[in-house]
């Protein structure tokens, strides 16, 4: 097969030499159309052969080595061996890789015997002896080491996440582990992620109510300018949900069992699907950020984003 397709090659070569020298030192225009024809027609067979597939005939078996990965493999490509034959097969990593597993058979042996009694296909796996992290933040805080960090397998590494002024640390994902600093064996390349949440702050929906009820002008304006934004964990009891665009919009009276009271907080854009299952008169707890405070009429009305249920 490799001598025939050698051939090809050589014929492809020797008309399209042929096909471009001048016609009065070879052929006429239209037999120097007819070489370059000819040439192009051997050199397509001679590629299509080349990336065709040995056919085994009675008695032999195809068998199909590739590499994963950096490394070579011996022997290589399509072997065309008799079926019963014992073959040699090894896997050679390049530099900075090691040999992971062969595909096709379970061996983790770089270097196997195998008996070969019908086609088959065989991948060996390489793998870098080194692996990379990205460590990165989700709300306020950072990470040490931070950022892209290049490790060789198999190494214990040391993280830890520091939160910012106004924040606490929640958890990590890539990892398990919901402690500020952990170690984990860096086995494979992977993304870490350091999940911060903002400290819920201890104001309180009576509090909003008494100071609205008992602060002149001024001093509303200011204590109002400065608990909106917080984050609130309240409890009150459902008085109306209803679905908008947005998402899931609550009204909540946060005097629970108290008779004609009113709903005095709203809970705007909740995506939690858990909200279409609420029904008027039940009591739940949740987490917000407080976006507007009004008090009109003696009334004080809030609304919260951000919503947790």
């Amino acid at each position: 097969m490799n001598v025939l397709i050698a051939i090809l090659v050589l014929a492809s070569m020797v008309f399209f030499a042929l096909g471009m020298i001048k016609p009065r030192l070879a052929f006429q225009p239209n037999r120097k159309r007819v070489a370059l024809i000819y040439g192009g027609v051997f050199l397509v067979a001679s590629i299509i052969m080349g990336d065709s597939v040995p056919v085994p005939g009675d008695g032999e078996a195809l068998l199909e080595i590739t590499a994963e990965g950096s490394g070579d493999v011996e022997p290589s490509g399509y072997n065309i061996v008799e079926q019963g034959e014992v073959v040699r097969i090894a896997a050679i990593p390049q530099e900075g890789w090691s040999f992971s597993h062969w595909e096709g058979i379970e061996s983790d042996q770089p270097e196997k015997e195998l008996e070969v009694s019908e086609d088959k296909k065989l991948t060996a796996v390489f793998i870098s002896n080194k692996v990379t992290l990205n460590l990165e933040v989700e709300g306020g805080g950072k990470t040490s080491p931070a950022g892209t960090l290049e490790v060789a397998r198999g190494d214990t590494v040391d993280i830890s996440a520091d939160a910012e002024a106004g924040w606490e640390f929640s958890h990590w994902e890539g990892i398990t582990s919901s402690s500020r600093t952990a170690s984990f064996v860096a086995d494979d390349n992977q993304k870490i992620t350091a999940v911060f949440r903002e400290v819920v702050s201890g104001v309180k929906f009576a509090q909003v109510r008494h100071n609205a009820e008992n602060m002149t002008s001024t001093q509303w304006d200011d204590y109002r300018d400065e608990i909106i934004g917080l984050i609130v964990r309240w409890r009150g009891e459902v008085y109306d949900v209803r679905e908008r665009r947005g998402g899931f919009e609550i009204q909540i009276d946060p005097d629970v069992n108290v008779m004609m009271s009113r709903p005095n907080i709203t809970l705007r854009n909740v995506e939690d699907e858990r909200a279409a299952d609420l029904r008027k008169g039940s009591v739940i707890t949740f987490t917000g950020r407080i976006t507007r405070v009004n008090y009109l009429l003696g009334s004080v009305d809030v609304r919260l984003e951000d919503v947790e249920l």
